[in-house]
């Protein structure tokens, strides 16, 4: 107020303020919200690409991440450090795929809303969004939930299962919305670490 009552009134009555450009730039929430998007769009899209190889996999994942940038009105040049930890994670990712597929589990669905009013929690329900759901012969399901965060607080989380709510509500939602599925099993799957693709079970969701 003293060097200037006029940027005084500006900021403290008026409330203005110069945007910070720093701000602009794209975070590690925006990350993963577009990696989400990126593997969502990549393995949904899949079923029109039967029968390519890896290299055409991976070209499309990352023509995939293209897209999923400008419809999520994101930067590419604020998300250069961001496409090149994808760029290093893709080749493991794809190797984990094969395992996966390997093994007998096939993509089901992704970012999938699911509703459900158990009679136990009458009159609430239950509401929430499921970033993805693997299925397997004999009517087993896997509840998968992308993760770019540390895997160490991952590990330490499903160490005391009942604490881990995150998961344990996922898989009651889809138990309570498809009574018909022999077993439900769940897991984290860590995508920003040295050795990513990495997978945290949680031991006896069910």
């Amino acid at each position: 107020l003293r060097d200037c009552p006029y940027r005084f009134f500006v900021r403290s009555v008026l409330k203005l303020s110069q945007a910070d450009e720093l701000d602009a730039e794209a975070d590690k929430r925006d990350y993963g919200t577009w990696l989400h998007a990126t593997l969502h769009a990549f393995h949904r899209d899949a079923a029109a690409a039967t029968g390519e190889d890896r290299a055409a996999a991976a070209e499309r994942l990352l023509r995939t991440s293209v897209q999923c940038a400008a419809e999520l009105a994101l930067d590419e040049a604020e998300l250069l450090p961001f496409r090149a930890s994808l760029e290093r994670l893709l080749p493991d990712y794809l190797d984990w795929l094969e395992t996966r597929r390997r093994d007998g589990w096939h993509w089901h669905a992704g970012e999938a809303p699911f509703e459900s009013e158990p009679a136990a929690l009458a009159p609430r329900g239950l509401q929430g969004r499921i970033d993805r759901i693997d299925l397997r012969a004999g009517g087993v399901a896997e509840v998968i939930d992308y993760k770019t965060g540390a895997v160490a607080k991952l590990r330490q989380k499903v160490q005391q299962p009942l604490e881990d709510t995150q998961l344990i509500f996922y898989a009651a939602l889809l138990r309570t919305a498809r009574p018909d599925l022999a077993a439900v099993s769940a897991c984290y799957v860590g995508l920003d670490d040295a050795d990513a693709p990495t997978v945290v079970v949680h031991k006896d969701v069910e």
